[in-house]
């Protein structure tokens, strides 16, 4: 139920992240404060086994805008879902989508949010990754599987530095197949063939700790499946 509007809410999905997200939320927090913005900052925890619960619980009490939402491990794409829900649900204006992991510069984001003057939709296109150069290949791969499963061109289809006007995300969930995990690209190529994307260079920073929940044997699996499931919604992502 809509309880009222927001200029922006933030949406995080996390998991085990203790190494770094008191320090992702604080960075983040700060800028947004200075920024202007009235803004909730929605973390959903998927599931972690750390202290990443305990260590967000305690800055919630220091930061009003932080709102945690619990759910079991049932995967990223289900996060962002809930996080999309729970934004629209308390009138968001706009939803900024970032990862935990301390990799989205917040220095960035002026520059987003000034675009969305003229646009509905505005992503960082990362054109400098500093977590290696297997992550960066692995990105245009996935950019080129997109283009050749679904036939719309998106210039970094799983990036998640995307500012998002709320009727554009609301569209997005309305498309989506509902056992698609990979939300992320299904989103860009719904938003890039209603709206377009309208993007903006970041540099996308190492991991503050630890290294990716997820391995090369998984992404490869992950790869079919999107190929896969792509073919398969490329008319309904169209309508």
């Amino acid at each position: 139920m809509n309880t009222g509007t927001t200029d922006l809410a933030i949406v995080m999905p996390v998991y085990n992240e203790a190494a770094v997200v008191g320090g992702v939320v604080r960075d983040w927090i700060r800028v947004l404060r200075a920024q202007g913005c009235d803004f909730r900052y929605w973390v959903i925890d998927d599931g972690s086994t750390d202290a990443t619960v305990n260590i967000l619980t305690d800055l919630a009490v220091l930061y009003p805008e932080l709102k945690i939402e619990r759910q079991p491990n049932l995967g990223h794409g289900v996060a962002c879902r809930t996080g999309y829900r729970r934004a629209l649900d308390a009138g968001a204006r706009w939803i900024l989508q970032i990862d935990s992991d301390g990799q989205c510069d917040p220095g960035f984001f002026s520059d987003l949010w000034s675009a969305r003057r003229d646009h509905a939709v505005v992503y960082g296109c990362r054109i400098r990754r500093e977590d290696g150069l297997r992550r960066a290949i692995a990105s245009r791969l996935v950019s080129g599987l997109v283009r050749l499963a679904s036939g719309v061109a998106v210039r970094d289809a799983n990036v998640p530095y995307r500012l998002m006007r709320a009727d554009a995300v609301e569209d997005a969930l309305g498309a989506l197949p509902r056992d698609i995990d990979l939300v992320n690209i299904f989103v860009a190529v719904r938003q890039q063939q209603v709206y377009g994307i309208a993007w903006r260079d970041i540099v996308f920073r190492r991991r503050g700790a630890g290294s990716s929940h997820l391995g090369i044997a998984a992404g490869v699996v992950k790869a079919v499946d999107l190929f896969r499931s792509l073919r398969a919604a490329r008319h309904r992502l169209a309508a």
